[in-house]
């Protein structure tokens, strides 16, 4: 893959292949979460939440593996009784299958693709449609959307950024850790001025702090602030 490919991609599945071989178990499992979350609305059942977090706090090895595999034995049961209904069929089923898979304790990188087609299918409230068929504009966006939150988390792969120890005030490290537990990242403009005041001026940090897009946990330049990889 090219750098921009990486940077221009609008499909998912060869950012995902790549960043399997170079990015940590944990930046997948919450790209997966991600993808999940990105599909959430009102009509989510409480165990899809419950199991993300869980999952996100299995990413931190915040969470035994005994204690996830009860909540996907949870999630197996949901979808097993949502795929007997067949009125769910369709975004419950997707949301619930993106989840499951996003719990699995085996590598994240290897599911992550799983996650992210079911995820995408959730999102665009869509049924499953037949091989060869045209993708409806809804699931491409779903798609599109995906590979910025793999550009959140990872970065550019291509032009790897060392933080200066100095970037590292207070400041700007309590806004990381506040918008990683509160998971929302709307500070992430004030955060650009924490660093600039801090001394950064590292245009690719500032410029993705400044990006109007969504943000995710493992946000590459809220990661590199807290030490996490």
């Amino acid at each position: 893959m090219t750098e921009r490919e990486w940077l221009t991609a609008e499909r998912p599945w060869q950012m995902i292949n790549f960043a399997r071989e170079r990015a940590s178990a944990r930046k997948l499992r919450l790209f997966s979460c991600a993808c999940c979350r990105s599909a959430l609305n009102e009509f989510a059942p409480g165990i899809a939440e419950r199991a993300l977090v869980a999952a996100e706090l299995f990413a931190d090895s915040a969470l035994k593996t005994g204690t996830l595999e009860h909540v996907l034995h949870t999630l197996d049961a949901s979808a097993s009784a949502a795929g007997r209904d067949a009125n769910s069929i369709g975004y419950l089923l997707h949301l619930l299958d993106a989840c499951r898979v996003a719990c699995f304790p085996s590598n994240p990188g290897d599911m992550a693709r799983d996650v992210a087609q079911s995820a995408a299918y959730a999102a665009a409230d869509l049924p499953l449609f037949a091989s060869g068929s045209r993708e409806p504009a809804e699931l491409l966006a779903e798609f599109a959307a995906q590979c910025e939150l793999l550009r959140c988390i990872i970065g550019n792969p291509f032009a790897p950024v060392s933080f200066d120890p100095g970037w590292r005030t207070s400041d700007a490290v309590a806004l990381a850790q506040s918008m990683y537990e509160s998971r929302d990242f709307s500070a992430m403009p004030i955060l650009a001025d924490a660093l600039q005041e801090a001394g950064c001026e590292n245009e690719q940090v500032l410029a993705h702090c400044r990006d109007a897009r969504d943000h995710a946990r493992g946000c590459w330049v809220c990661d590199a602030l807290l030490a996490r990889s």
